[in-house]
């Protein structure tokens, strides 16, 4: 017996972001708009939307979520764009989350550096971003359980999830990392 789907309209951002990592792994040969994970990235979208002007009000903020077009990507994300800079993906930086739904399963979130911008110098981007910050919030982060990856090495990193990051591979605009 299957079990019951759950009313997308009633489920809240984590168990949303819970369910899509059970469910992912599972999805059918063909992406439908039809599908419940389908239904539920646009869900998470919106939730995540309204959660960014909950705690930073404001009418720039545009949430965007996928699980592939006309493909399944190999891992879903969820971003959230500030309009003055960027609405979408291909330019900018910008808050992002991905879901890796194979091992090691879990939610990765970090600051996204358009690719497709800066695809000549993507560490040089992520180095001025990161130069942005000071020690005292650098340190915040790590102690929150975020790694650093501009200044160390990508080989060396320490996960409380794993205790090394692995490469997922890439493409030719982006590279991902499991932690």
């Amino acid at each position: 017996m299957e079990p019951t789907k759950p009313d997308l309209d009633q489920l809240e951002f984590w168990p949303a972001c819970q369910r899509l990592l059970e469910l992912y792994p599972h999805r059918p040969d063909r992406l439908s708009a039809e599908t419940e994970i389908v239904q539920l990235s646009h869900h998470l979208r919106n939730l995540a939307g309204q959660l960014a002007n909950r705690y930073c009000p404001g009418q720039h903020w545009l949430a965007s979520a996928s699980v592939g077009k006309g493909n399944w990507t190999y891992v879903p994300w969820l971003a959230i764009f500030d309009q003055r800079e960027t609405t979408g993906a291909q330019k900018g930086v910008y808050p992002v989350m991905h879901f890796s739904c194979e091992a090691p399963v879990g939610i990765r979130l970090g600051l996204g550096v358009a690719a497709t911008e800066f695809k000549d110098d993507l560490t040089g981007k992520a180095s001025e971003v990161h130069q942005q910050l000071t020690p005292e919030e650098i340190q915040t982060l790590i102690d929150q359980g975020f790694t650093d990856v501009i200044t160390k090495p990508r080989h060396e990193f320490e996960s409380p999830f794993t205790r090394k990051m692995t490469c997922l591979g890439g493409s030719e605009r982006s590279i991902d990392w499991a932690v």
